[in-house]
């Protein structure tokens, strides 16, 4: 039922770099979330790395495996193909807790995971439905540190946090961006001012600003003579100098089907089914530019955006 007559992977120009030949060869994709499967035939000739206790998905709870064949479902000419359908996946939980007591020093650990895996870009389509301006305004009525404000609101949304935690999470995606792009989905609520905390953490930590996107949600015009794109999701607001929109409206995703792994989603909708597809391309710019850094992986693709 998408209004657009382009596929997303038109809208972002995909294609034009499958006609240079490029696939993610030889790139990975790390994908931090819950409720995966690597047998779905999107995915079962990979071999994915992965960190610590992951979710497996169930029919009701298929997120990851979603995410996942967006990012980089295979070429196999059945389903779908994701933006980068030669890339490799790191994949790791970020509702597990290991050893430790703070769930953002298991996102540090599964980060430097990551990194000493050589992944390119690390995929988060996730987070709290909390603007970057509201928890400013907290801090400084609270008169705490950025990390000490951040750790209250994950910790008052269930994710036990404090600001040690914090600070070592920084820490890690700030190591990460030495070898890859960090990418986070921006919140789903259209009626938001801002981006959520998460997707403008460089807001908080400026050091985490030079390999870092944002993405948010834009569907394309429903014909082709017809220029307007209506957004979808929160507005890029304080993460604007380093984000990204794509069409994440109406799409189809890899599902899950007990016994079964050839089932897909219709319609599926969010920010969610954005940030694989930036991800799918940093990998697609990583095989082209392979002695760029990651921030200019980041340059690159936000120069080579329509700003129109």
């Amino acid at each position: 039922t998408a209004n657009s007559p382009l596929s997303p992977l038109e809208a972002i120009n995909a294609h034009k770099a499958y006609g240079y030949g490029l696939s993610g060869v030889g790139q990975v994709i790390a994908i931090v979330d819950s409720s995966f499967n690597s047998q779905h035939q999107e995915l079962d000739s990979k071999t994915p790395i992965t960190f610590g206790t992951i979710g497996s998905a169930t029919p009701s709870s298929y997120h990851g495996l979603a995410v996942a064949s967006i990012a980089a479902g295979e070429a196999d000419g059945t389903g779908l193909q994701g933006v980068a359908p030669a890339a490799n996946l790191h994949l790791s939980d970020y509702t597990y807790y290991g050893g430790e007591t703070h769930l953002p020093n298991r996102w540090a650990a599964l980060t430097n995971d990551a990194a000493s895996n050589n992944a390119i870009a690390q995929n988060n389509s996730w987070g709290i439905d909390y603007m970057m301006s509201s928890l400013q305004a907290d801090i400084q009525t609270a008169n705490v540190s950025n990390a000490q404000g951040m750790a209250q609101k994950l910790t008052s949304g269930s994710y036990k946090a404090d600001a040690a935690s914090i600070n070592a999470y920084v820490q890690a995606l700030d190591n990460f961006q030495k070898k890859g792009v960090v990418v986070y989905a921006v919140s789903n609520t259209e009626s938001f001012s801002d981006a959520d905390f998460q997707a403008a953490m460089p807001e908080l930590f400026p050091e985490l600003s030079e390999a870092w996107l944002a993405a948010i949600d834009i569907e394309p015009p429903n014909t082709n003579n017809n220029l307007k794109h209506t957004r979808e999701s929160a507005p890029c607001g304080s993460t604007a100098a380093y984000c990204l929109g794509a069409d994440g409206t109406n799409i189809k995703t890899a599902s899950y089907q007990t016994n079964s792994t050839s089932s897909y989603a219709l319609n599926v909708s969010g920010t969610s089914f954005v940030a694989p597809q930036v991800s799918g391309a940093i990998a697609l710019l990583a095989e082209a530019f392979p002695n760029h850094t990651p921030a200019q992986l980041t340059d690159r693709l936000l120069a080579s955006a329509n700003n129109d």
